[in-house]
Formats: structure tokens, sequence, C-alpha cells
């Protein structure tokens, strides 16, 4: 039998921050959770920006009675890489496994997770940690008690025998992958048995390669279409055929952002399908500003997202939502990056449809803001514009032949702590994405939970 078992984005308003960051906090509305086809999921709720949320309630987790005892109960196997074509014509991939039990636990229940194992967690003080140590103090049994917990709020139970298992597609990095027994009231027993995975970026492909470097960025400013916003963008490797660094959007040799920032870079996928590049929202990093600190910049005190989101104008045609430009913070694509010859290329539009309403039109634009966190409990979320004079779609490009001081400064902005992966590819949420994939572009839904304004 084969188990399948995806991570998928999740777009929520729960907020899960019990520690923070050096670089970034957990993306908070973005959030990959693992789900099943055949709603297995054992007990993993994953960010792979971040690594694992553990339950929001730890005190769940059950005083441990058991011993942990490493056994040969279950052999482990990495199947490997498989590479998919999503329903919106764009390329995934995921990792495959397989779980074989020996005679003596044949018939014995159990969960199936993964940890990274390189210390990529990191405190206030610039301490370094693995997943198992910063969620659990490297107790193994608090890990197992609270997948068990996890997976009871989900309804999902334990499996036995041969399975195999797919999973959101890993990064470079040392993984520990686990297989732990539960009883017949699904409390782990103890007993637990290990693979250990190390992986390395692919070589890159040509198609891959054509589009690292120096790019000139030029639109018509979206509140002044009779002048030009030009960006001198930068897109470096992050994950070998798969994800590229972007970074200067809004920044560098550009209209400056309104507010005191920088490392304004983003994550954008390779679609190998086509040889383009596919861009989506992404949470950069959080901030949080107090006692009036944002005030010069008009800023509410509270924590923002600062996130890349997608323009659209809706013309009012819904009871439920005003005539005017509205933001789009979910999973999907906003845009396309197509290369017309080995100078140039054109970014081109995704269209939107709303899911309440079936309304369809085309992204108008893609820009920073600072998304509210918190909404400061009064029932309203105080985003910030940045900057109102970004180029609108469509986007000609034309490579740059300045010599690059690439990776070290971007990739300073990118540390390896972050895996990006906010489209979840695949993911059951990417579902909602329509079909209806042309030459030119394709279509996202969204759901309301997904729409600022």
């Amino acid at each position: 039998m084969q188990i399948y078992f995806f991570g998928a984005l999740i777009a929520t308003s729960l907020r899960h921050s019990n520690k923070h960051f050096t670089d970034m906090k957990t993306i908070h509305y973005l959030a990959l959770a693992a789900t099943a086809t055949v709603l297995l999921s054992y007990g993993c709720t994953k960010d792979h920006n971040r690594g694992r949320f553990p339950s929001d309630n730890r005190t769940d987790v059950k005083p441990t009675e058991v011993e942990a005892v490493l056994t040969n109960d279950w052999t482990i196997r990495y199947v490997g890489r498989q590479d998919e074509t999503l329903d919106d014509g764009t390329s995934g991939q995921y990792e495959l496994f397989s779980v074989t039990p020996s005679a003596s636990a044949a018939a014995a229940a159990y969960y199936f997770d993964i940890l990274k194992t390189d210390k990529t967690m990191s405190d206030d003080n610039g301490n370094m940690y693995d997943e198992l140590t910063w969620w659990y103090d490297g107790k193994v049994l608090d890990f197992f008690e609270d997948d068990v917990n996890i997976a009871n709020k989900q309804g999902n139970a334990p499996v036995s025998g041969s399975q195999q298992f797919t999973w959101d597609r890993l990064y470079e990095g040392n993984y520990r992958v686990y297989v732990f027994g539960v009883d017949s009231k699904g409390n782990p027993t103890g007993r637990y048995s290990v693979m250990d995975l190390s992986l390395k970026q692919e070589v890159p492909t040509e198609a891959y390669s054509k589009w690292l470097g120096k790019w000139e960025v030029t639109g018509k400013k979206k509140n002044d279409i009779n002048s030009t916003a030009t960006y001198m963008l930068e897109i470096v490797q992050a994950e070998s055929n798969y994800s590229y660094y972007i970074d200067g959007w809004e920044w560098e040799n550009g209209s400056k952002l309104s507010t005191d920032l920088n490392g304004t870079w983003f994550t954008a996928w390779f679609n190998k399908n086509a040889g383009t590049i596919v861009i989506s929202p992404f949470v950069n990093r959080s901030m949080t500003f107090e006692n009036g600190s944002g005030l010069l910049k008009q800023i509410p005190d509270g924590t923002y997202d600062l996130t890349l989101v997608g323009n659209y104008y809706f013309n009012g045609l819904s009871s439920t939502m005003r005539e005017g430009e509205y933001h789009y913070i979910g999973q999907g694509i906003m845009a396309e990056a197509f290369m017309d010859s080995e100078e140039t290329a054109t970014i081109k539009p995704w269209k939107i449809t709303l899911d309440e309403s079936g309304y369809t039109t085309d992204y108008t634009s893609m820009q920073f803001m600072l998304i509210d966190a918190d909404a400061d409990g009064d029932g309203y979320y105080h985003d910030v514009e940045l900057n109102p004079d970004v180029p609108v779609f469509p986007l000609s490009m034309t490579r740059s032949h300045a010599s690059s001081t690439t990776s070290r400064a971007t990739v300073a902005h990118a540390p390896k702590v972050i895996s990006e992966n906010p489209m979840g590819r695949p993911s059951y949420s990417r579902r909602r994405t329509s079909a209806t994939k042309s030459a030119a572009s394709g279509t996202t839904f969204a759901s309301r939970n997904e729409i600022r304004r």
C-alpha cells in the first residue's frame, strides 16, 4: 500500500511564535502543515521555511513513562526524489521513502517524521541548535509525544506494515528520518528506528543556470504610468534546478522603501517544464515596532511580516468586497518570467480568481508590504505599504554585464538556516490552482483569508 504524504500550505490567521530567530521569525500565516491524500498525516505540522511547528499547547505532552529504545524494528529507505507536473502545468518535486517492519514488528503501529539535524535554529544570542534540541531540548520522547498530540488533534491514525511515504522536497542538508511505535491507545512505546539522510545540491542544468546573474527590470510606475521604475535585480542560486534568491526588488538601484529596511530578497521557483521562473507571495522576515518606534514612518505598534504580495484590482461586483485594489498573501503564483533571448526576458502576470465571487483578473503588480501579524486584537489589520512606486506588469528584463558581487552579499541576506518552500511544492493547496495555464500565464484561486486591502 502506498501512503502519500505531502506537506501543504495552509493559509491561516493562527500565529505560532514561541521563540525568536536571529534573521527571521516563524512565518505566521504561510505555515506548512503536513497532510496526506488518504488523510494520514503523521503528527508533523511542518514549516520547511523554519523547521517544525510543535503542537500549540505543549502542556498536552504527557509525562514520559517509557524509555526511548533505538531498535531495528523498522528499516527506512530513501527511494529518491520524484518529479511531477502540478495541476497548473508547472514542475514539482517530492521525496519518496519506504518503511519495512521486521518480522517481530510486522503488526506494530507507527508514525513517520523527519527532523533536520544541522544546527540551523538560532536564539537572540546567536546560539545555534538542531531542530530536536530547539523544539524538544533533545528529548526524543517529547518529540514522539508531541507528534501523537498533533495526530490526535488532526484525527490521523498510525499505520502498520510496509508503507511508502512522500514528503515535501527537502533542501540541501542533513536530516534524521524517524519511525516510532505506538501502543493500542496511541501512546509512544519508546521503540523507534532512524535513518540519517544527507542531501547535496544537484548539478545545475543549463536551463536553470541561464537565469543567474544581474538583470535590469523596468516597468511603468504603479501610481504614475507616465514614469518608469527600474530595479537592478540579482538572481542567485538557492537550490539548484529548483529555486532562486532574487535580491534588489524595491531596494538597491531602485526606489528605496519608505522605512529603514534592507535585504528585501525573496525566493522564486524554477519551472523546468518551461524553463521559466515563477514568483509567489513570500515572507522575508518578521518585524516588531514598540513604543511608537515606527510612527515616523506611519507604522503603528505591532508585529509585522515583511511580505512580497501580489496586487490586483477588484471591480466591486460582490456584496462582500468593495471596489478597489487588493493584496494577495496566500499560496499560488503571481507572475512568471519568460526568457525572450539570451539577453532579455519578460515578467508576465498570472490571473487570480476569487473563490467566493468567481471574479477573475490579472495581477497588476507585486510589492513588499508590512503585513500586520496580530491585528492588535481590534479586528483590524494595520498593513503598511512601503513603496507606492513599484512597476506594474508586464516587466521587461535586460541582462546586466556589470561585475557581480553576488553570492556573499546576497546569500548573507538568505542564510542556510532558511529552506524556503512557501508554496509547498507539491502541496494539497496547490490543487486549487486552475489547470488553465497558457503560454503566457496561468490562474490562481484565492480564498478570503488570503486577501487584504
